[in-house]
């Protein structure tokens, strides 16, 4: 988005502010370290159970992208929505927060009682996916139509 002019607004859903940290949580530290130095794409396990494989260049660009000093770039509009209960990335909403620290500019931080993907995947409160929509569409709706003045 930092280098994109034309991005005018900006929605974040669960994002990671540090990829190492948030993909040792996921793939386990001692993954990421043979991915570093993997020949060949190593098989993965995630800690749902998903398979598959990840090559060398993927394990190095966790150390290359700072997403959190990337949004310091972003003059747009920043909404970033978290789930509380997210095992995914977390701690949240700490991360959440590290985004709104580095964004100069109109922002919010959104937090709903729910996982990484705001439940919609298990039936404890699906509606909290559609929440995180409405919040997305109401966010988009301001920032295009009305955008703040400087």
């Amino acid at each position: 988005a930092a280098q994109d002019a034309r991005v005018r607004t900006l929605v974040l859903w669960s994002p990671v502010s540090s990829a190492p940290d948030t993909y040792k949580h996921i793939l386990g530290a001692e993954s990421v370290e043979a991915g570093l130095v993997a020949e060949t794409p190593l098989p993965v396990t995630t800690q749902w159970g998903a398979q598959f494989e990840l090559g060398r260049g993927f394990f190095v660009d966790l150390f290359r992208y700072d997403p959190t000093a990337a949004i310091a770039e972003v003059d747009a509009p920043l909404l970033v929505i978290v789930g509380l209960e997210d095992t995914t990335v977390t701690p949240q909403p700490a991360y959440g927060e590290l985004y709104l620290t580095y964004h100069d500019g109109d922002e919010r931080l959104i937090t709903l009682e729910s996982d990484h993907v705001f439940n919609v995947l298990t039936d404890s409160d699906p509606a909290l996916f559609d929440e995180a929509v409405a919040w997305s569409v109401a966010w988009l709706g301001d920032t295009l139509l009305h955008p703040p003045h400087p």
